[in-house]
Order: C-alpha cells, then structure tokens, then sequence
C-alpha cells in the first residue's frame, strides 16, 4: 500500500509540475513558412534560436511569448512592403523578447501590437516603408542598445503606455527619429539620434514624456533653419509634464521647440550650433522652467513666441554668442543674432521671470523685442550682460545696443573688495545691494599696476585671488570680466562683505548696548557690527566706506545705487534711520556692571536667595541648644 501510495503522488506531481521550457532550432535551410509553422508549434514561454545567416522574404506572426535569439547575427530580409518581419499581436504574446537580429525589410521591422512587456535588444533594424519599430496601443515595451536606422521613422510609439528606449542609435530616418503620439510615459534616455530628416524627437498629444541624456545632432533639414514647424532636434505639442534634461542638442535646424503645451521643464542641456534657435515656445506656454542650459552659437538663443499662458521661469542659463546668417536663416535681421527673441506674437503671461542668467556677446542683442508689438514691457529680473551701464535706465550701454524695445530689468555687476593678507575678492551683486551667489560660472581676469594678471572663474558668485606683495605695485587692483570692471585700491579698507546683511535695509540702529545691527549697507552689508561698542554704532564697517571704493571702473548704475543705499541706509556714520550714538551712562558701562544689572533684576536670582534663606531657618531651629551652648562657652 505504501508503495501504490508513493507512485501515485509522483504521478499528481509530475501532472501538475509545468513543462519546462524547450528550445526550437530554426536551421539555415528553412524557409518563411516553415519557420512560420515552427513558430506556431512552439509552446509559450520557449527560446527560438534561429542558425543561420540569412533568411529572406520574412514575416513572421508571434502570438505566444518567445524568447527569439541568434548567436550569429542572424540577417531577416523581408520583401512586402506592407508587412513587418516580425509581427507580435496581442496579450498571448506579452513577454516576447527578441535579441540580436539585423533585419532589413521593405515594410515594417517589428510590429508590437496591443501586447505588452515585449524586449527588443541589440537589432540592427531598417525598413523602407515603414518604422523600423512600430509600438500601438502596447505597455510596458522596452528598445534597448539597438540600431534603428535608414527607415520612414526610427521608432513609431502610439496610444502606448510605459515605453523605454534606452542607449540606442536612432539614425539617418526619412521622417522622425523617434515619434511619441497620443502616448504615456515614455522615456527616451541615453540615446543617439542624428541625421534624421525632420525631427529628431517628436512629441505630439502625450503625457509624462521624458527626453535625458541623449545626443540630438544634425535632425531636420540642417543645412538651413527653416520654419520651426518643419524639423528640429526635439519638437513637443498639445502635450504635458515634458521632461527634457542633460541633452546635447546641436547642429539641428532648431534645437527645442515647444508648441501649446504645458508643466515643462527645460533642464541642464547644451544647445548649440543649431541653424535656427536654440529654444522656441509658440502658442500657449504653461508652467514651463527653463533652468541651468547653455544655449549659445544658434540663430536666436531663446525664442519666446508664445501668446497665452503663464508661470515662464527663465533662470541660471548662458546664453551667449548666438549669431544671425542670412544664409542659413531667411528672417529679418532684427529677429535673428538675439541672446532672448521676443517674437512677433508674444504677449505678457502671469508669473515670467528671467533673471539671474549670464547673457552676453551675442551679434545682434541680448534682449530683442523688435516686433513684439503686443507686449507692454518685456520683464527681466537682474542678469548678467558683461557691459559698463551708463544711464538710469538699464537699455543704454557703453558701445553697444543690447537692449531693444520695452525692455526693463536690472544688470548683475562685479564689485571687488581688499580682503586681507593680500587676497582681493570680486562679488557678483545687483543694483539693490543683493549678492547673487547662483549665477552660472563667468571668467574673470585679475590685474595690477604692477603687472599682475591672473584669469579665474568665478563660482557661486565669489572668486577670490591673492596677489605677491611686490606685484600689487601702487595703484589699483582690477576684475575684469566682458566689458565691465570693477576696481579697489591695493591698500584699501580689509572688507569681509560675509558679514554683513546684504540687504541695504537702513537700519543702523546704534542701540543703547552699541549692538548696531542692520546698520543699512548701501553696497550689501559688509557687516552686521554684532560686537558691543562704547560708539553703539558696531555695524559701521558697512555702507559706502566698504562698497563705494570698489565699484565698477564705470558701472555708473551700480555706483548710482550704492551712493543711494549709503545715503539712506548707513554710511560709516550710520543710517538716517540709525544715526550714531554718543557715549552716555547707559552704553559705557562696563560689562561687570552690565552682568550685576541683569543679575539683580533677575526672578531666578532671588528665588536662590530665599531657598539660602530658609536653609539657614531650618538650620538654626534644628541645632538651637547646641548654638546656644556653643554660644555660652564661647561667651565664658
């Protein structure tokens, strides 16, 4: 009976124990319908391992999950132009993976069709009438370290969710590199995408689309600019939460082009080289952060286009060096050659700030709104223009016309300080007194009467340089960066510009315990003055004593404000609103008598007198005999 028992579980357990997955060799000698059929005998879940070299007239239906593979780089040649060498249809198909095939078709390469989980891998696909990956309405596919080149579309992604194309080359396609439509979260990362005929990405109608790391170079027809419409490195509309960050985008006919879109975000890219501009927003523009890219030698920087909207943040990018063409760009001369275009259908939106980007040594202007007719003012926040202002209004500056039409803002200059030990520092700071400490790094040259010069790069809006006492010579110590230069005397005050407020609030109240706070620094603060003083004006190592002397050679604006801010917020006298204290009772006391005064006013400091107190009540009660005795004696 033991025995019967024991045959019998092996049997219920070899019954309900899954086949274990077989391996179907597809040999050199097979044609399209027998591996066809070879296909379909397969159980799911088995490897198909195909031998041979090359196979033609290819096209094959998955409706199973497969594991296809060839360990000799196996050639598909598929000859109907209206088919795929590989079509892998429906849910029984998920899972699906295919790796290591050139397929050369005259349709489609691979279809994945209403399925999901599929795996293509190290292909080398082209078709000539088709995409050379075609993904419809399927989730999670992932395209990985293949080769999609020389077909109608590189990859074709529509009504999909979850699409991963990662570390590819999409290449030298008719149309689009890579096209995203009416599609949810694709990533598109670490990819190479070049010399595709109209767009290098393209993303129409999607949402969560994400754009990183990859090379975008020589999409569209870059041999000119061209409507932005027409072709360009990445191309987005009707769409929302793009992502596009750590991209090269160069020697496109436009670099970045959104149109009606919203929740974008622009991110540390290099977009250069482009035959149009570098950046376009067209239409309406929602939510969209631009931040920390360097945007230089295109047609146009920035070209901001759009007419509705709102919440356009447009901080810490270079932009530089942006030049026209007439031959490669057709457009007026005044819409072309600009750091930021403002276009002919811009109009002012809710929440814009451009501000704390370095813009500069662009051919035609920095900031250009020629044609925006529809604008009251452009809104610029303090940037970085490298040139002298003169003026009281920013838009004037020295040999040069940066600035054009409705254009208001506020310029970043250099100031420098004596910082001690024969160490010189140069600030970034606006025209309210404010350092800027989050600009992108600029390059600066230090120099002296006595034949220093030294080129450093300014970080986190300080540089500080320390010049041999016998090269200071026995005059000024200059910064130069641009066309701006900020000058102190070699033997100038010691200013630690750290210290101090950085807000020119005029509060340099000389409080009675000469604290001085906030003592109003009409150049930042360069100090607080926290330490009591027998003058209470401890905060007078700031305003114009300690700014006015190293402004700009010539930024007349900046030493404008300064001369403003010393006057109304504390010179080294103090401000009008904190004048400086004369010596009185109160303010010289020493600080043993200031610790009494306290000490005595203090509710803790009689309590402790009142426990003294009662200790000894108690004390004297407990041992009164014994006093009294030893009183007695004593009295004997």
């Amino acid at each position: 009976m033991f025995s019967v028992f024991i045959i019998g579980m092996s049997l219920f357990v070899t019954a309900i124990e899954p086949a274990s997955a077989a391996a179907i060799n597809v040999t050199s000698t097979m044609n399209n319908s027998e591996i066809q059929s070879a296909l379909d005998n397969a159980a799911s879940g088995d490897t198909v391992n195909f031998l041979g070299k090359l196979y033609e007239n290819i096209q094959l239906t998955i409706n199973k999950t497969l594991n296809i593979v060839t360990s000799t780089g196996t050639i598909l040649s598929g000859s109907n132009p209206k088919s795929a060498v590989f079509s892998i249809n429906g849910p029984h198909s998920s899972e699906t993976k295919i790796n290591g095939f050139t397929i050369n078709a005259n349709g489609t390469g691979i279809l994945i069709n209403s399925t999901s989980n599929v795996i293509i891998s190290r292909c080398n696909i082209s078709a000539a009438n088709g995409p050379a990956v075609n993904v419809n309405n399927s989730f999670n596919t992932n395209i990985e370290n293949s080769n999609l080149t020389n077909s109608t579309t590189g990859i074709a992604v529509s009504g999909s969710k979850n699409t991963k194309i990662t570390g590819s080359t999409v290449k030298n396609n008719k149309g689009n590199g890579i096209g995203v439509e009416n599609s949810i979260n694709t990533t598109i990362n670490k990819d190479k995408i070049t010399g595709n005929a109209e767009r290098g990405v393209k993303i129409y109608n999607s949402v969560n689309t994400t754009v990183n790391g990859s090379t975008i170079d020589s999409n569209g027809n870059n041999s000119t600019a061209g409507p932005y419409s027409t072709g360009g490195g990445i191309y987005f509309q009707s769409s929302k939460n793009v992502k596009i960050t750590h991209n090269t985008v160069t020697y496109n006919s436009h670099g970045i082009v959104g149109v009606d879109s919203s929740n974008v975000t622009i991110n540390n890219n290099t977009i250069e080289n482009n035959y149009g501009d570098g950046i376009v927003l067209h239409g309406s523009a929602i939510n969209i952060t631009i931040d920390t890219n360097t945007i230089k030698k295109n047609s146009n920087g920035l070209e901001l286009d759009y007419s509705s909207g709102g919440n356009i943040t447009i901080k810490h990018n270079t932009i530089t060096e942006n030049a026209y063409d007439q031959k490669l760009d057709d457009r007026e001369t005044e819409e072309a050659g600009n750091g930021i275009n403002y276009g002919r259908n811009y109009r002012n939106v809710a929440g814009e700030t451009v501000e704390h980007n370095v813009i500069m040594n662009n051919q035609g202007r920095d900031i250009n709104g020629h044609d925006a007719d529809y604008a009251d003012t452009l809104p610029l926040g303090p940037n970085w223009y490298g040139v002298t202002w003169s003026g009281d209004q920013p838009g004037y500056a020295v040999g040069q016309d940066m600035f054009c039409c409705k254009a208001k803002g506020t310029p970043i200059n250099l100031v420098l300080y004596n910082s001690g030990g024969n160490t010189y520092t140069a600030y970034l700071m606006d025209v309210y007194g404010n350092y800027i400490t989050d600009l992108p790094d600029i390059s600066v040259t230090f120099s002296t009467t006595g034949g220093f010069s030294k080129t450093l790069t300014l970080h986190n809006g300080h540089v500080s340089v320390q010049i041999g006492i016998t090269q200071l010579g026995n005059g000024m110590v200059l910064v130069t960066s641009g066309d701006e230069t900020a000058y102190v005397s070699f033997d100038a005050e010691v200013t630690n510009p750290n210290s101090g407020n950085g807000n020119g609030n005029g509060n340099g109240n000389g409080n009675n315990n000469g604290n001085g706070n906030n003592n109003g620094n009409g150049t930042g603060g360069s100090g607080n003055g926290n330490g009591a003083g027998t003058n209470g004006a401890g905060g007078n190592s700031g305003g114009s004593s300690g700014g006015a002397s190293s402004g700009s050679a010539a930024s007349v604006g900046l030493a404008t404000a300064a001369a403003d801010a010393g006057s109304s917020g504390g010179s080294s006298q103090g401000g009008s609103n904190g004048q400086q204290s004369s010596p009185s009772k109160d303010n010289s006391k020493t600080a043993q008598e200031l610790f009494i005064d306290k000490t005595v006013k203090s509710p803790e400091f009689w309590g402790i007198i009142g426990i003294i107190v009662l200790l000894v009540l108690i004390f004297g009660a407990y041992y009164r005999k014994d006093l009294m005795t030893m009183i007695q004696k004593s009295k004997k």
